[in-house]
């Protein structure tokens, strides 16, 4: 099969810290992105979520309701606490909600 070259542009500090990890994986970057354009192409999708970051408020907020409803049930404020902690996005709604 005929290979070809394509030309990625990362920010320098980017591209330092990917070439860093993908050593530490035992491959090349060409070889992470050979896998990424696979992966997409078999799946006919990014093989990852793609959101916003208002939609990481969203969650959040439902998750918060979830919780208020916990703490009215008698939850103890530590299991809410590890639960807020546990949230794969609620780090991302701190910094952009004032509570």
């Amino acid at each position: 099969m005929e290979m070809v070259m394509t030309t990625v542009r990362l920010e320098s500090g980017a591209k330092k810290k990917f070439d860093s990890l993908c050593k530490g994986f035992g491959m090349s970057v060409n070889t992470a992105f050979t896998i990424f354009v696979n992966k997409v192409i078999e799946e006919n999708r990014i093989p990852f979520e793609i959101g916003t970051v208002q939609g990481s408020v969203n969650k959040d907020l439902t998750l918060l309701d979830n919780l208020s409803g916990a703490w009215n049930d008698g939850t103890e404020a530590s299991e809410i606490a590890d639960s807020l902690r546990s949230s794969r996005t609620f780090g991302t709604t701190r910094t952009l909600i004032d509570y």
